[in-house]
């Protein structure tokens, strides 16, 4: 049953092209790059610290700030594969996504399914956090990078999504406030880092 009432109008709907905007584009296309750039960094320092393991990582900054504890955890590989790869894989999707979106509307499933692949980018973002707070006692900086590039495309793709499956009359209130949704999303980590790891910023003090 579709908003007007009329049985089968959603699916004529979901037909239906839809823009979010040159402005929320372009943020999804820096969040790839900087998603991007940040998912290579890491990368590159595993393959260093492969060649070399007895060389200081540039990316261990302080008690707070480093990657040591977790480059070659478990964490930090899904079935063998670095999840940099994977991340390079999926902001390169994303920054062809967005081009796209800044140059035309998109059909309504698409931002569908970028909703979804954006909430399980926060799904595993919580994830890595808590075991960035609870197994590795640092947070990764390059990862951080990666979660602030997630939570910049999240605060479009979801939104945009829910417009497009519901068509509320909210939609365009709901995608002029995007920089709002991500705000949340970073004072949330800024909270749990700030109550988790005061012996790590103390010492890093």
């Amino acid at each position: 049953m579709s908003a007007t009432g009329k049985p089968g109008n959603r699916r004529l709907q979901l037909d239906k092209q839809m823009a979010v905007g040159k402005i929320n584009a372009f943020i999804l296309w820096l969040a790839a790059i900087l998603g991007a750039g940040a998912s290579i960094k890491l990368l590159l320092t595993e393959r260093a610290h492969v060649v070399d393991p007895s060389a200081a990582l540039e990316c261990d900054v302080n008690a707070l700030i480093g990657c040591g504890a977790s480059l070659m955890s478990k964490q930090a590989h899904f079935l063998g594969i670095p999840n940099s790869i994977l991340g390079i894989v999926a902001f390169a999707a994303l920054m062809v996504f967005a081009t796209v979106a800044m140059l035309r509307a998109l059909p309504r499933p698409l931002w569908i399914l970028g909703g979804i692949a954006s909430l399980g980018g926060i799904i595993f973002v919580i994830w890595f956090l808590y075991h960035s707070v609870v197994t590795f006692g640092t947070l990764c900086p390059y990862c951080l990078l990666v979660w602030s590039a997630t939570f910049f495309a999240a605060s479009v793709l979801i939104p945009a999504a829910w417009v497009a499956w519901k068509q509320p009359p909210t939609a365009e209130l709901l995608m002029k406030h995007t920089w709002a949704y991500a705000l949340v999303l970073h004072l949330a980590v800024a909270i749990v880092v700030i109550l988790s790891m005061q012996e790590q910023i103390g010492a890093s003090l």
